[in-house]
């Protein structure tokens, strides 16, 4: 029986390593992470934004809310200590992607921060946009790409500005459950102008999104790479531990038609090592 389970495992490791996805695909590891000076923390107590695992995988469907759970939506970004990590002055995120991004033209690397739209009234929500739309959580950061983790091509400073929203078909950007409802597809590149959001009510803003989960796309085309495996987000450190510099994020994807193979993960390769050793050792007799 052990033999059996091993080449079990083995097989199941080498379909993920062969299989490319057909759905849409996130960040797997952390690189390194520091959080540098003064990240962000959570309300009401204060502790801070620090657990770089919340960046792996997708979002959450569901995140606190002033008065309890609360959907994803454009109006309510990812608040939870399990769902964000935060990089203060003078920090960094490395994070390793569970598959090659293909690079192509187009937008092909989302972003998913903690951006929101303000609503119209803030007093008396009722999922419609400001006129003029109005953006808060988002922050400006450094972008690197690389391919293997070691030569980095530098995207820029850039504003991660756009609203995530999970459910393509919730009636209400203010429900406390997901239950029944439609993922929204965060391979789908989220290309509207932010101005399309200005003034519109919630099925207005649904019909923007298009089915889509939002969030800050980026092409990649003019990087002279072939595939990225590594996104590196970086905060200049201005002298000021006072003023509120820092990037949260929620998760990174790669859109449709940019996935490429698996990126093995470190414990995936010692497996596969392992397991051909074990091939190689002679049967015991008996």
């Amino acid at each position: 029986m052990r033999h059996v389970r091993m080449r079990c495992v083995l097989g199941a490791v080498l379909l993920l390593l062969s299989s490319t996805a057909q759905a849409a695909s996130f960040a797997q590891s952390v690189v390194s992470y520091d959080p540098g000076s003064a990240p962000a923390t959570h309300w009401p107590d204060n502790t801070p934004y620090t657990n770089p695992a919340a960046a792996l995988g997708a979002p959450e469907g569901v995140t606190e809310g002033f008065s309890g759970p609360n959907i994803l939506s454009v109006f309510n970004p990812a608040v939870a200590l399990n769902e964000i990590i935060s990089i203060g002055h003078g920090g960094h995120l490395t994070l390793q992607l569970a598959n090659k991004l293909i690079v192509g033209s187009g937008p092909s690397l989302g972003i998913f921060s903690t951006a929101a739209v303000s609503e119209a009234d803030w007093q008396n929500p009722c999922g419609t946009a400001g006129n003029p739309v109005t953006i808060f959580g988002g922050s400006v950061v450094n972008v690197d790409v690389s391919a293997d983790g070691s030569q980095w091509v530098l995207l820029g400073s850039l504003n991660t500005n756009a609203p995530t929203n999970y459910y393509s078909d919730a009636s209400s950007p203010y429900l406390a459950s997901g239950e029944g409802l439609t993922p929204a597809d965060f391979s789908k590149p989220f290309t509207a102008p932010l101005s399309d959001l200005a003034g519109k009510n919630w099925p207005q803003i649904l019909a923007v999104l298009d089915g889509s989960a939002g969030g800050t796309w980026l092409d990649l085309s003019s990087t002279g790479l072939v595939d990225v495996s590594y996104v590196r987000f970086s905060m200049p450190n201005d002298g000021n531990s006072l003023s509120p510099l820092y990037f949260n994020l929620d998760a990174v994807s790669i859109a449709a038609g940019h996935i490429g193979a698996p990126v093995p993960e470190p414990g995936v390769l010692l497996l596969l090592v392992f397991s051909g050793v074990m091939g190689l050792r002679p049967r015991r007799r008996g």
